[in-house]
């Protein structure tokens, strides 16, 4: 029962470091910018992702493994050290899930902090920001704001839709 269990371990150790190898950042340490440098970075994530799903669903089945073996177990020697390999798991899990969650907070901490600084850019600017709205309304420029570009309205000699219609 012992040795199946750490041929799991190895396995889910083994996959993890072998798959991880073809998503690599370009030997001379440049990020290029093209499409489809993007594509394959975003290839690579979602290879991450799979990678670390398919490693959390390992582990839990090495861990739900674990507590059945623990739970049939009728040595009370064997039972231990199994209940206690089960516990050195679940705090190598609560350790690795504290450390993600810090990275997370960080990463909030961090958005916050320029959240804060674009609302008192906006509190300072209102009045511009309002007037700049406000002409580009009148004129028909219309803005495209998933995009962030911006096109003037083109109707019939210039006129925005609402002044052609008349």
């Amino acid at each position: 029962m012992k040795k199946w269990i750490v041929g799991i371990l190895v396995g889910v150790v083994v996959s993890g470091s072998v798959s991880a190898g073809w998503c690599s950042v370009e030997p001379d340490g440049k990020n290029s910018s093209s499409p489809s440098r993007r594509r394959q970075e975003r290839g690579c994530k979602e290879a991450d992702k799979q990678k670390h799903r398919s490693e959390k669903k390992e582990y839990r089945k090495a861990i739900k493994t674990l507590a059945e073996a623990a739970r049939v177990e009728l040595d009370e020697v064997k039972k231990t050290e199994l209940i206690n390999q089960l516990r050195s798991k679940l705090i190598e899990d609560a350790d690795r899930m504290h450390v993600e969650f810090r990275k997370r907070l960080k990463q909030a901490e961090a958005n916050m902090e320029s959240m804060k600084a674009r609302l008192a850019d906006a509190v300072t600017n209102r009045t511009q920001k309002v007037e700049e709205r406000l002409q580009k309304l009148l004129s028909c420029e219309v803005s495209n704001e998933r995009s962030g570009r911006s096109k003037l309205g083109k109707r019939s000699k210039g006129k925005c839709k609402h002044l052609a219609a008349e």
